[in-house]
């Protein structure tokens, strides 16, 4: 019978995870955007606006031949659904609909590649008299493909802060459920069976702990299917815990029957955030793995790419420990030593996410000196943490100690990923100061030395004289 009753329950659970449709929001965060995603995204949306105006100045003008009329109103066009498509994504994301703000995002990104033809051949043929609106338009669009790039980083670093923030909701979770469990594990004045079915339910527990924290460093490391292998086996825990704990829900006595609907009801809310976990999880990854030979191409990737790949994975390790950290920071129950090192490692954080941003632009802008300069302060900023995070993770207590063994793994993370990114930077530095050179030498070539080397009127006429000649001897 008590079989019977565990299949059932399986059977439920199943049919549960597999239907039961996914809520947009487990709390008002969900809500909330980041105030730097929203101002980019308004500053997309600017800029689209502005090229609209400006083409239709072009477009409306029947002075104007008909091809540059129709130049114009193409991209007074495209201008408007672009602004529409930034409008758009933020709305499915505080909808909690990823999928399509995913797709959305594609949508925006084909839409500023698509623009780019139009704008340069309006550039190209509009009249001195219209010059002042179609460079304007042409200014807008650089711009606006420089403040795509930050948009689409931000919004990968949105899902993957609500991804970690689901995560550490099924950690915690389970950690619960571990904890009551013990409760009823560990006493000896109880019948076996239901101690044995505990310790059960406390293991099982603990493999969802991990398996939940696995996961994210699979991501992080860009092994996706080995995170996607690892989801399966998170969802086979859940789904495997069901029956032991509507069991021992059943069977417990009285004296432990609130750690037992403890543990029931955080069962439940378990299923449910893994449902949201899941759905985030998907979009976030979407069609990715991971493979040698992916990863063996990335040496065909522009350098500049592969540098804002790394710097963006640096902040996102920045950001988790900031965190993670403030998990402690803010805590008034602990010892103010130990709040007080977990607000340097959170201040810390903040200065490396903020240096890796600058990084990034001073790159952008070929300024090699500023550059150099700000790697320089990243590598400070990164030995500082170090000796902070280890500080943390030998002072933290046992209640805290998951939050300091996030950013204890995460610093070490940081270490590697900045080893990475100084050695393609070295790189790109070498790169720059060779085309720098090359340029300097071209330009110190005299231009009588220039002109030696460039056939001029003199050997033209040194070539119809010899032609002259051999007409002449023909004619002997």
């Amino acid at each position: 019978m008590r079989i019977t009753k565990q299949i059932v329950a399986i059977a439920c659970t199943v049919l549960l995870l597999l239907c039961m449709p996914v809520s947009a929001h487990t709390d008002e965060e969900l809500n909330e955007m980041s105030g730097e995603f929203l101002d980019i995204r308004n500053e997309i949306r600017a800029l689209a606006q502005n090229i609209h105006d400006e083409s239709e100045y072009i477009a409306d003008d029947e002075s104007l031949d008909a091809e540059t009329r129709d130049i114009a109103e193409e991209v007074h066009q495209m201008a408007h659904r672009i602004d529409r498509s930034a409008h758009d994504i933020r709305h499915y994301i505080d909808d909690g609909e990823y999928n399509k703000a995913k797709a959305e995002l594609e949508v925006l990104k084909g839409l500023i590649i698509d623009l780019s033809n139009p704008v340069h051949k309006l550039d190209d043929i509009t009249p001195e008299s219209h010059k002042h609106h179609a460079d304007e338009v042409h200014h807008d669009l650089h711009k606006m493909q420089h403040k795509y790039q930050d948009f689409e980083g931000l919004f990968y670093g949105f899902l993957s802060d609500r991804l970690l923030e689901i995560r550490n909701e099924i950690r915690g979770i389970a950690q619960d459920i571990h904890d009551e469990s013990e409760y009823i594990a560990d006493d000896e004045s109880l019948d076996s069976e239901i101690r044995n079915l505990a310790e059960w339910i406390h293991q099982q527990a603990h493999k969802i702990d991990r398996s939940a924290h696995d996961i994210r460093h699979y991501i992080d490391d860009g092994e996706y299917n080995e995170a996607k292998a690892e989801l399966e086996s998170l969802k086979s825990f859940i789904i495997e815990m069901n029956g032991p704990v509507h069991q021992l829900d059943h069977d417990v006595p009285e004296s432990h029957k609130q750690h037992a609907d403890e543990i029931h009801h955080d069962l439940h809310d378990l299923q449910h955030v893994f449902q949201n976990f899941e759905s985030l999880f998907n979009t976030y990854i979407g069609d990715h793995e991971y493979t040698e030979e992916s990863h063996a191409d990335s040496s065909d990737v522009p350098i500049n790419e592969r540098l804002l790949e790394i710097r963006n994975e640096i902040r996102a390790l920045a950001q988790n420990i900031h965190d993670e950290s403030e998990y402690i920071a803010d805590d008034e129950a602990l010892d103010s030593e130990i709040r007080d090192v977990a607000e340097e490692v959170h201040q810390m954080s903040h200065k490396i996410d903020r240096s890796a941003h600058d990084i990034r632009h001073y790159i952008d802008d070929g300024e090699i000196d500023k550059a150099s300069n700000e790697i320089t302060n990243l590598r400070n900023f990164v030995v500082s943490l170090s000796s902070l995070a280890h500080e943390l993770d030998d002072i933290t207590p046992e209640s805290h100690k998951h939050h300091a063994d996030e950013v204890h793994h995460d610093m070490h993370e940081l270490q590697h990923k900045l080893d990475d990114f100084s050695q393609l930077f070295d790189e790109w530095v070498q790169m720059n100061q060779a085309d720098n050179q090359e340029q300097t030498a071209l330009e110190d070539i005299p231009e009588e030395s220039q002109a030696e080397s460039t056939p001029g009127f003199e050997a033209i006429f040194a070539i119809t004289g010899l032609l002259a000649v051999a007409f002449l001897i023909r004619r002997l």
